[in-house]
């Protein structure tokens, strides 16, 4: 497990924050960042 999901004693809701960006990373960000990092390329829907 990641040193950000054994984060202790979060309130619910920032447990949620925390599962929603996880799940944001594991679908929009990880399959392309390598590629991404290669081309030095920095889409800006991903940074918003």
């Amino acid at each position: 497990m990641t040193r950000l999901a054994q984060t202790l004693g979060l309130t619910g809701i920032q447990s949620e924050i925390v599962a929603n960006v996880r799940r944001f990373v594991d679908k929009q960000i990880i399959p392309y960042a390598q590629e991404l990092e290669h081309g030095d390329v920095y889409p800006q829907e991903i940074v918003d």
